[in-house]
């Protein structure tokens, strides 16, 4: 008898120290401010600063990236890109969802922009596709190699990519 209440007694300290535990590390926590940064209630995408779009303009102002956050788990942010004509008004391509422009690089006169691209979940290099403005080519660095295609193939180039190597 005395040794299931001794057991008792233990398990009791036991859950004592754990519950002391985690209200401590929660006031340190606290203290610091230690918090991933939310707005609205979500965590922050990586391009958009919390944004749910963002523009990405190449420096003449002739084009644009713009990129939409959607998160596909629970605190896990892809950016989905589309690319713009500004001066046409015009839409040169626009990923599905899923594909993440994880960065948005664009040359310095703005005549090529280079995005590297990865398919969510995935959180494993992907793919860098640069596009040539004015000659409207879009070249794919990947595991395959190098591809050009006429920028409205964008997407299309995508879809064989995932189909051939399951990403």
């Amino acid at each position: 008898m005395s040794a299931v209440l001794g057991f008792v007694v233990m398990i009791a300290i036991l859950l004592i120290v754990a519950a002391f535990g985690m209200w401590a590390a929660q006031r340190i926590a606290a203290l610091f401010d230690k918090k991933p940064g939310v707005r609205d209630g979500r965590a922050a995408a990586p391009l958009s600063g919390g944004a749910i779009t963002t523009r990405h303009s190449s420096p003449d102002g002739r084009f644009a990236v713009v990129t939409t956050a959607e998160e596909v788990k629970s605190g896990q942010w892809i950016e989905i890109p589309a690319l713009y004509d500004l001066g046409q008004n015009l839409q040169l391509f626009a990923l599905a969802s899923r594909w993440s422009a994880d960065v948005v690089t664009w040359s310095p006169d703005g005549r090529t922009v280079t995005l590297q691209l990865r398919k969510a979940p995935a959180d494993v290099p992907g793919i860098t596709l640069t596009v040539d403005l004015m000659t409207r080519e879009a070249q794919f660095v990947s595991r395959s190699g190098v591809e050009r295609v006429p920028v409205t193939d964008v997407g299309a180039w995508l879809s064989r990519y995932v189909r051939r190597f399951g990403v």
